[in-house]
């Protein structure tokens, strides 16, 4: 079905097709800044990103679970696995056990991956600087834009499988 809206009738796929385009720079601008700089994959980066925004929301770091990770980037546990091995065997992350509960793992940033992490994110600020020159205003409506359709999007899915 095609979105029909009265002053833009083909809004849906006009949507897919910006998206789209901004996806395909944003992975550019990746293998770019960062991909040749740490020698790993968009799925991996975010994987480690992730870790790092987690961990930064704590006073006191206590490593991230496989399944908040998989939440995170919307994909299964299992899928965060096979990414943690292959970071692992890179020496970019450490599992340990958690303490208190000997059922979950916890995955932390080794030493070599912050230093790596850190020169990598230095060199990729062009999206940064890009919502910079819109404005503070248009990138926070941007944004929150961006996460309402998400959200909306899902919402709208959810109910449809409902019925």
């Amino acid at each position: 079905m095609i979105t029909n809206m009265k002053d833009r009738p083909n809004a849906g796929y006009e949507l897919f097709q910006a998206l789209n385009g901004l996806r395909k720079q944003m992975i550019e601008l990746f293998y770019e800044n960062v991909g040749k700089t740490m020698n790993i994959r968009p799925s991996e980066f975010m994987i480690l990103n992730h870790i790092v925004c987690m961990e930064k929301s704590h006073a006191n770091p206590k490593g991230v679970t496989v399944s908040a990770l998989a939440e995170k980037n919307g994909v299964t546990k299992s899928h965060v696995s096979q990414i943690l091995k292959t970071l692992e065997a890179r020496h970019l992350i450490i599992r340990r056990q958690d303490p208190n509960d000997r059922r979950t793992t916890r995955v932390f940033l080794s030493e070599k991956a912050i230093e790596q992490f850190n020169n990598a994110r230095d060199q990729s600020h062009i999206t940064g600087r890009a919502l910079e020159r819109m404005g503070k205003n248009k990138s926070k409506t941007l944004v929150d834009l961006i996460i309402e359709l998400s959200e909306t999007i899902t919402e709208i899915s959810k109910k449809d499988q409902q019925k």
